[in-house]
């Protein structure tokens, strides 16, 4: 497929996508994006599909083919705590573009996020990438709006052929969100590893650390009964979480659902769907 045609594709189901809701809503800094991360407790920094774009870019070049992916988060399922996320991989040779797209909120708390990623192969193990995001938080007409930009920064390490190491850090730079006391956009740290048992079984698990928050552990389990189907669950700590969910493959389609469950406030569903070019 042309590179045009494929971009013109992207942007259209884009507008489609977000078209779809009354109002446009931006997420938080830190979240992780698509129901597969979801699925397994949001474990991803070794993930080489389309929302490495978003989770991390070092990730991006070990995809051979073109993709676009989107979904979306019910948090609580609270009518106004909702996420739509976009997500596109373009490669060329050893390394590979992405754009994701990032939104939630409601009227009084509205916030958008734009970023571009590139990753890297540095030879047949190692993969570094970088991301740039442009934020823009929208509150009520007495507090106003803000713009700010962040960076991402992330690698990938395959140590054997069972064993993947990766690590990420979201907003690096902990841009200035408002000159009221210095505030800053949180920054999170992440170091994980993915352990493939078998063909059909893997296993993730991850330290993260968001900066003025408890740090915490989290672990998933993926298992493939058969090529079209995967099974999907993962539990952490900082803060409690359980999750759960399934993938189903279709040709050039993958399509995925997801929980997070909080023994408080409830289930917190995600549905994505990520199409893969000339994938058969």
């Amino acid at each position: 497929m042309p590179l045009r045609a494929l971009y013109t594709g992207f942007l259209a189901l884009g507008f489609c996508f977000f078209s779809m809701f009354p109002t446009v809503w931006a997420q938080d800094l830190t979240s992780v994006a698509g129901a597969t991360a979801a699925a397994m407790a949001n474990t991803m920094l070794t993930d080489t599909n389309t929302w490495a774009a978003t989770n991390n870019p070092a990730g991006l070049p070990w995809n051979s083919k073109a993709g676009i992916a989107v979904a979306y988060r019910n948090a609580f399922l609270v009518e106004n705590l909702g996420t739509r996320s976009i997500a596109g991989v373009l490669p060329f040779g050893n390394s590979a573009f992405g754009i994701n797209i990032q939104s939630f909120g409601y009227q009084q708390y509205l916030s958008n996020r734009l970023g571009l990623a590139y990753g890297l192969r540095l030879g047949e193990k190692t993969s570094i990438g970088a991301q740039i995001y442009y934020h823009s938080l929208t509150l009520d007409e007495m507090y106003g709006s803000t713009r700010f930009w962040t960076i991402g920064l992330g690698a990938r390490f395959n140590a054997s052929k069972k064993l993947t190491l990766g690590a990420h850090v979201l907003n690096a730079n902990e841009a200035a969100l408002t000159d009221y006391q210095s505030e800053r956009t949180p920054a999170r740290l992440a170091a994980g590893m993915a352990y493939a048992w078998s063909a059909k079984l893997r296993m993730t698990a991850e330290v993260q650390q968001v900066s003025g928050q408890q740090g915490g552990i989290r672990a998933g389990l993926e298992y493939a009964p058969v090529r079209s189907l995967v099974l999907r669950c993962g539990g952490g700590t900082g803060p409690a979480l359980f999750s759960f969910g399934f993938g189903w493959r279709v040709k050039f389609l993958d399509i995925d659902v997801a929980t997070h469950y909080h023994n408080v406030l409830g289930f917190s569903p995600q549905v994505s769907i990520a199409w893969i070019q000339g994938r058969k």
